[in-house]
């Protein structure tokens, strides 16, 4: 997806440990570069539960706070905001005995959405971007919570317009 082939997602990487919330925190410069990988759009597969795969890109649509998950020429828009839960080695609670094994792999994040109660699970080629992947949904999974528990404000404060340094391509 995009016009740049994504380097950080597609080279292969052989071992490594289950995803846990314990993981190890990323390096700037690894997280800088795994959300440009996910701007641009991200070289994964997409897992069926009965641990088929597919080629999947997935995209991060800053402005609309939402994944695009592409197959085939199909596209299927998730809301960050329905993200309910990242399930890992250590949270597989309700789920059938196929998807806890496939949970075990470490290159594969799965994450429950609260619209449906599924999961979707994305392989990574290379096991740091499984990671990145995992610690940016568990980000965005806080960042919900914590905007829920504000309260609403009944006017709106006024903000200084500050011009975006985002660079969009």
């Amino acid at each position: 997806m995009g016009n740049q082939t994504s380097s950080t997602c597609c080279d292969p990487v052989e071992g490594g440990d289950v995803l846990s919330d314990g993981e190890k925190a990323l390096t700037p410069e690894e997280e800088i570069g795994f959300m440009n990988c996910m701007v641009n759009g991200c070289d994964t597969h997409i897992v069926f539960a009965d641990g088929t795969s597919m080629p999947c890109s997935v995209l991060y649509d800053l402005a609309e706070d939402c994944l695009h998950l592409v197959v085939e020429e199909k596209k299927r828009v998730v809301p960050l905001s329905d993200v309910e839960q990242v399930l890992g080695a250590d949270s597989v609670a309700g789920l059938s005995s196929v998807d806890k094994s496939l949970i075990t792999d470490p290159h594969i994040v799965a994450f429950r959405l609260m619209s449906t109660k599924k999961a979707i699970l994305l392989r990574f080629v290379e096991l740091k971007d499984s990671q990145a992947f995992h610690h940016f949904l568990k980000e965005v999974i806080q960042e919900n919570k914590d905007k829920a528990s504000q309260p609403v404000p009944s006017t709106p404060p006024v903000e200084e317009e500050i011009p975006s340094q985002t660079l969009i391509f």
